[in-house]
C-alpha cells in the first residue's frame, strides 16, 4: 500500500515538473510580449509625451478617430475615387461620415488597410 502512494506522489512530481517546465517555455516564448507590456504600462504611469510602443499602433491611433470623408479632404483626394479604391480592396465603408474606429470596431487590420490605402492613391496613384 506504502508503494502504490509513492508511485501516485511519483506520478504528481512529473507532472508538475512538466507543468513548470511548459510554463517556463511560455514565458520565454512571451518574453517581447511581456517587455511591451510593462514599457506601455510605464508610459501610461509617467505620462511619458512619445510612448515608445509600436509606431503601427500609433500611426492606427492617429488615424482612427477620423472619417474616410476627413481623410479624402485633409490629403486633398476625391471622395468617389477614394470610395471605390477601398470597396475594390474589399473594404466596405458603410458610412463615410463615420470615422474608421465605427465603421470596423474590432477589425484593426481595415483600418490600417484603409489608412495604406488612401495614403497611397495620394501619394502614388499610378500603383493603383
Amino acid at each position: 500500500m506504502l508503494q502504490l502512494v509513492f508511485r501516485y506522489q511519483a506520478i504528481y512530481l512529473i507532472f508538475a515538473g512538466f507543468t513548470v517546465f511548459g510554463l517556463l517555455l511560455h514565458f520565454y516564448s512571451r518574453k517581447k510580449k511581456w517587455i511591451k507590456i510593462n514599457t506601455q504600462f510605464a508610459d501610461l504611469i509617467t505620462h511619458n509625451r512619445m510612448p515608445s510602443y509600436c509606431n503601427l499602433d500609433r500611426l492606427m491611433m492617429t488615424f482612427e478617430h477620423f472619417s474616410i470623408q476627413q481623410i479624402a479632404e485633409q490629403l486633398n483626394l476625391s471622395l468617389p475615387i477614394l470610395l471605390n479604391e477601398l470597396s475594390q480592396a474589399q473594404i466596405n465603408i458603410t458610412d463615410s461620415h463615420r470615422t474608421l474606429r465605427e465603421n470596423f470596431p474590432l477589425n484593426d487590420e481595415k483600418i490600417f488597410a484603409a489608412i495604406t490605402i488612401a495614403l497611397k492613391v495620394r501619394f502614388n496613384p499610378t500603383l493603383l
